[in-house]
C-alpha cells in the first residue's frame, strides 16, 4: 500500500542522483571558468601540500619540488609584486589536509610533463 512516507521515500531514491549528477555538472563547469593563474596556484598549492608530506631526499618529494618550482615560476612570471610562497604556505596551513589532493596533483603533474618535453 502506498503511503505518503512510501512515495517520499521512492521521490527521494529517484530525485538523489539527479542532484547528485547537476551538482557535478555545475562543479565542471565552475572549473572550467577559473582563470589560468587560479589553476596555477591550485597547482601550485596541491604540489606544496604533496613537497611537504613527503620525507625530504624521497623521489616524490623531489618530483613535487620540480612541480611546485613550475607553478610558483608560472605565477611569478604574471605577477611579480605577489609574495606568491607565503601565499601558497598560508593556503595549505588554512586547508590542512584538503590541500593535498591527488587528483589535482595529478593533473597539475600531467600538465607539467606535458610541458617540459
Amino acid at each position: 500500500m502506498m503511503t505518503r512516507g512510501n512515495m517520499r521515500q521512492i521521490g527521494l531514491r529517484t530525485l538523489a542522483p539527479l542532484l547528485f549528477v547537476a551538482s557535478l555538472r555545475a562543479e565542471s563547469l565552475q572549473a572550467q571558468s577559473l582563470s589560468q593563474k587560479d589553476l596555477d596556484l591550485s597547482c601550485a598549492i596541491a604540489s606544496g601540500a604533496e613537497m611537504g608530506a613527503n620525507p625530504k631526499g624521497t623521489p616524490e618529494q623531489s618530483a613535487a619540488t620540480m612541480i611546485f618550482a613550475f607553478y610558483l615560476g608560472r605565477l611569478t612570471a604574471r605577477d611579480d609584486k605577489t609574495y606568491w610562497n607565503d601565499m601558497i604556505r598560508g593556503r595549505i596551513a588554512e586547508m590542512r589536509e584538503r590541500a593535498r589532493s591527488m587528483t589535482i596533483y595529478t593533473r597539475c603533474t600531467d600538465f607539467y610533463l606535458s610541458q617540459i618535453k
